[in-house]
């Protein structure tokens, strides 16, 4: 319940700040075209938490069939579609960084300016690219012998080695698909070419292998090895039915962080099983009809394997007789190592990667703004307010960065304390914590997508104004209420600076201090000096007061006692 919650708020706070990010064209040729396009990442993000997580908690405690039956039939696309928009989250986020930190250090690149729009777009395609295969993982198959809401199951599927951009498959009908149920049921050892050859008709098309199988696995009846019972002590009985009953509630998320492991041995020569052969009559002591066999033994290899729910181990091939001391050695120097390698590139390539990239840019971006004075290098007839917007932009994007890494550092943590101590976290005191913690790294992405409008009102005074703004149109419109006109009604954006002729050229005026005390600071170099006095003396000399500029910005001039006062309005 909390967690939808948290998305529908997610789902309200960004419909509102694209809406509102999106009247203002100004905004789309400025690096807030980042937070737009991030408000819709975040968006979809939301919704289909809303759509996966409590509406499948729901169809299992209201045990309802139909919510049950429409969540089966938009659970992939929804997985996909949060997974593509968590990474296109991600990747502009990490652009966002990367122009401000160029912005801040006076780096010419014009093209992560001016070509905002293609790396957005980069961003997605590289998104769809990465994400967009996991529609193709899984497939929705009749669950055998369940009904209701368990009715229905998720296998892989067999994309892998299915040609969908080569081959059109056919499609059996109805009386085909019996046939093909009734020929596997009454003999379980045919094959598919067994069962081609007994549903063939010369009145119906004649179904292809492929078709065979996927109606077969449609119905449940997949192809199995026999059940071979190997020989096990009662001593080891005991301690695999113990283990087993412990983790009886173990869910996909906890069997995904295991490797899996075995030796097996392989015949260099023959079979140990019966073997079978197609000769015709009178070739029985043909070389090319014999079975080769050793007698003294090297005829075949131990080789021990492992595997993981992202990649597969390597092979070692085993020397002698597999006793306790080859185990040992086996873990100690093949698989921990491995485990090790495939954690580290896992992690730096899906967290690591994107949460050092953005922690060294937010370094980088505030050392380089510490380091830049109020001198020649900010030099406008804005200056302060100049230095105040980079900073504002500069901390709501360390801010937006700081959520996001927030969001994916439990993950981290999970598989670091894994690596370390995993025994630990099996133990009753720590379980139930390790157990919470798996479900909390989706809530905290929802939770980091959420509190980016706040952030933004919190950090931008554009984006405040814009929003108040807004608010206030909505609620005078809806309440036919006139706007009211007096002083202080409008939120001011005008620029105001005020220069005074000390005599040795013009300095800044700022407002009095809480003491009564007028402050005046000089700005720019000598040569700054020069042309702010040649500017005044034409802008004295000028017989009109007011001046358009072809950006569509009015500066009103205005001579007083306290000197030249300069307005820019909007």
């Amino acid at each position: 319940m909390v967690g939808a919650i948290i998305a529908f708020i997610s789902v309200c706070f960004n419909t509102f700040l694209f809406v509102v990010l999106l009247r203002n064209p100004r905004h789309r040729h400025s690096h807030l075209v980042y937070l737009m396009f991030l408000a819709i990442a975040d968006i979809f993000l939301s919704g289909a938490y809303i759509l996966l997580f409590p509406v499948n908690l729901y169809m299992d405690y209201f045990a309802s069939e139909l919510l049950a039956a429409a969540w089966w039939s938009y659970m992939r696309i929804m997985i996909t579609i949060s997974h593509v928009f968590i990474s296109t989250s991600a990747f502009l986020i990490c652009a966002a960084a990367f122009e401000r930190y160029i912005t801040i250090s006076k780096i010419a690149c014009q093209f992560a300016r001016h070509h905002r729009l293609i790396i957005i777009g980069a961003c997605t395609v590289i998104a769809v690219i990465a994400k967009g295969p996991m529609y193709f993982e899984v497939e929705v198959v009749p669950n055998a012998n369940c009904t209701g809401v368990t009715s229905l199951t998720a296998i892989p599927s067999e994309f892998s080695e299915s040609e969908p951009y080569k081959t059109m498959y056919k499609v059996s009908i109805r009386s085909m698909d019996r046939n093909i149920l009734r020929a596997a049921r009454e003999d379980p050892r045919r094959t598919s070419t067994d069962i081609q050859m007994v549903v063939t008709s010369p009145v119906e098309p004649a179904p292809s292998r492929r078709t065979i199988k996927r109606r077969l696995q449609a119905n449940g009846l997949h192809g199995r090895r026999p059940v071979r019972k190997p020989f096990i002590s009662e001593k080891n009985r005991r301690v695999r039915v113990a283990w087993a009953r412990a983790h009886l509630n173990w869910g996909r998320a906890e069997w995904a962080k295991h490797i899996w492991s075995d030796e097996s041995k392989f015949n260099m020569f023959g079979s140990d099983g019966n073997a079978w052969i197609r000769r015709p009559v009178g070739a029985r002591y043909l070389p090319k009809y014999q079975l080769p066999t050793v007698k003294h033994g090297g005829g075949s290899c131990m080789v021990w394997g492992c595997f993981s729910a992202g990649s597969m181990g390597p092979l070692r091939r085993i020397q002698g007789i597999m006793d306790r001391f080859q185990y040992d050695d086996i873990l100690e120097n093949t698989m921990r190592s491995w485990a090790l390698r495939n954690f580290w590139f896992r992690n730096l390539l899906t967290v690591a990667l994107p949460f050092l990239m953005c922690f060294y840019l937010n370094f980088a971006i505030m050392h380089r703004l510490r380091i830049q004075h109020l001198g020649a290098k900010l030099f406008r007839f804005a200056t302060s307010e100049h230095r105040q917007n980079i900073r504002a932009a500069t901390l709501m994007l360390v801010a937006v960065t700081c959520s996001y890494l927030a969001s994916n550092l439990l993950n981290v943590v999970v598989y670091t304390w894994e690596l370390v101590d995993k025994e630990s976290l099996l133990s009753e005191n720590i379980r139930p914590l390790y157990t919470l913690s798996s479900d909390l790294v989706s809530l905290l992405t929802v939770v980091a997508s959420a509190c980016r409008l706040p952030i933004y009102l919190v950090c931008n005074a554009r984006i405040r104004c814009e929003v108040l703004d807004y608010v206030d149109n909505c609620v005078l419109t809806h309440f036919n209420l006139k706007p009211y006109t007096g002083v202080g009604s409008k939120r001011c954006r005008a620029t105001t600076v005020r220069y005074c002729d000390t005599g040795n050229g013009y300095m800044i005026y700022d407002a009095p201090n809480k003491r009564g005390e007028r402050r005046f600071r000089s700005v720019g170099t000598g040569l700054d000096r020069v042309v702010l006095s040649v500017a005044m003396g034409s802008i004295k000399a000028a017989q009109s007061n007011c001046l358009t500029v072809p950006n569509r910005r009015n500066i009103d001039i205005k001579d007083n006692d306290n000197g030249i006062l300069i307005q820019e309005e909007e």
